[in-house]
């Protein structure tokens, strides 16, 4: 079946009968369980009690990877845990909050409940300016939902006992022994100390050269971390794109030399690794550059094609300027002669990832639709992930899963909806719009008319 560990593979079913106890409050396990053992507080917050059963007691084993994999994906934020920060170290407030206040009581008042949008003013006074940032990109239903429980470990924000028992084997102590990678359990170069992951990468004082001749920002990080996966969390806040890239590409010579050692290889000197890094990092920038050129090539003979007779096709596509720390937005409704119906290039807020910006992005537009008295209508964009996330019919559990629901409630409002996939060649005039944004200061619309960005890119 796959699993090598069975102690790790019971911890990940006894999770599952957890997570169902999360989610299902009306369950009779969950109510008995409530009863007898946390009444007054939730299941994520229940200990072991002096006489009680042998399945409650294994089922608090199991709490660890629970607390580990859950968040709370906002909705109007009346219910809220500690973990509610999506893409966000240890997911929760990382700094204390200015005002003596409870922060799970407040989340709720930081939303605008009528506009729903986050009332950037009162956040910005209360947290940290990396915490304000972080909980003012958390994307909010335009609709009254209630806040739920979604689990971080799989994409779609579904809980899955595959990826809970990655989880179990993940929070096990990170020993190569016990992995089978090495056979003596010591550090081949300094034979004091325990290899493990962190040590290979991070804590050996012949690793710990290497990274004293790096970036400012790593010579200063000797810090003792307990798993690898709390390094990165320290490192992920304080590192741009391009260090963190680097920080990778540095861990992954430094692995390679710990494998030519163990077998009777050569130390090579700290310098010689990190000028070794800089020379993969550029090389690798180098070859983006040359398929991103490919690809534009391969994209140049899609073709956009007409909507069937009678109806209207909405295009829209985002850009990403990071720069800038914003986003462009374009859109644009052809009817089935492709003359332009409607259009619009917008600036967006910052975003984290395309997938996110693409779902922000496809919601306004077919909101800018509908305003505009568009009723049926065929929607294309270029993310496949995106079309193929609005097309289901399956509930989404991701952190985003609420922006996708509003706009599977916008379609259903049409008299008639298609939502399909194109590529980047046919999407062409709403990229340009979206790139156009990068040079305004406001949103512009129009209607039957075409702007000159669109202009150059229609004709």
């Amino acid at each position: 079946m796959g699993f090598r560990d069975l102690r790790d593979f019971n911890l990940a079913m006894l999770a599952k009968q957890g997570w169902r106890m999360l989610q299902d409050h009306d369950s009779l396990l969950s109510k008995c369980f409530k009863v007898r053992y946390f009444p007054r507080y939730t299941f994520l917050e229940a200990k072991e009690s002096p006489g009680c059963s042998y399945v409650w007691i294994s089922l608090v084993a199991a709490l660890p990877i629970l607390k580990s994999g859950y968040c709370w994906r906002v909705g109007n934020g009346s219910s809220m845990g500690d973990k509610w920060i999506p893409n966000y170290p240890t997911n929760k407030v990382l700094h204390p909050i200015h005002e003596p206040v409870d922060e799970m009581a407040v989340v709720s008042k930081l939303i605008d409940l009528e506009l729903h949008v986050w009332r950037g003013d009162m956040i910005m006074t209360l947290f940290h300016r990396d915490d304000a940032a972080a909980i003012t990109k958390i994307p909010l239903s335009r609709r009254a939902v209630s806040d739920s429980i979604i689990w971080l470990h799989n994409k779609n924000g579904t809980f899955s006992f595959k990826s809970t028992y990655k989880v179990a084997r993940r929070m096990r102590e990170c020993n190569l022994v016990k992995r089978k990678i090495i056979i003596d359990d010591k550090c081949h170069i300094y034979t004091r100390e325990v290899e493990s992951v962190t040590h290979a990468l991070w804590g050996c004082a012949a690793v710990q050269d290497v990274w004293a001749g790096s970036i400012p920002k790593l010579q200063k990080g000797f810090s003792a971390f307990s798993d690898f996966m709390q390094l990165m969390e320290h490192l992920v806040v304080r590192l741009s794109t391009d260090e963190m890239k680097l920080f990778l590409v540095q861990c992954w010579l430094i692995w390679n030399q710990h494998n030519c050692v163990l077998y009777g290889g050569q130390l090579k000197h700290p310098t010689s690794l990190n000028k070794r890094a800089e020379e993969f990092l550029e090389k690798f920038k180098q070859a983006q550059v040359s398929l991103d050129s490919s690809l534009r090539e391969q994209t140049m003979g899609d073709a956009w094609q007409l909507p069937p007779s009678m109806e209207y096709k909405l295009n829209f596509d985002v850009a990403i300027f990071s720069s800038l720390e914003k986003s462009g937005i374009g859109t644009i409704i052809r009817n089935d002669k492709g003359e332009v119906m409607a259009g619009m290039f917008a600036i967006g807020s910052k975003v984290d990832t395309s997938e996110e910006a693409e779902l922000l992005v496809c919601r306004r537009s077919i909101e800018f639709a509908v305003d505009s008295g568009f009723t049926r209508l065929e929607i294309e964009g270029d993310n496949s992930n995106v079309m193929q996330a609005i097309s289901s019919d399956m509930a989404n559990y991701s952190f985003l899963g609420n922006v996708v629901d509003d706009i599977r409630h916008l379609m259903s409002g049409l008299q008639w909806a298609s939502p399909s996939k194109i590529r980047r060649g046919g999407n062409k005039v709403a990229h340009v719009l979206a790139q156009h944004a990068r040079h305004i200061d406001y949103d512009l619309y129009w209607l039957e008319d075409s702007s000159p960005p669109a202009l150059e890119a229609l004709y």
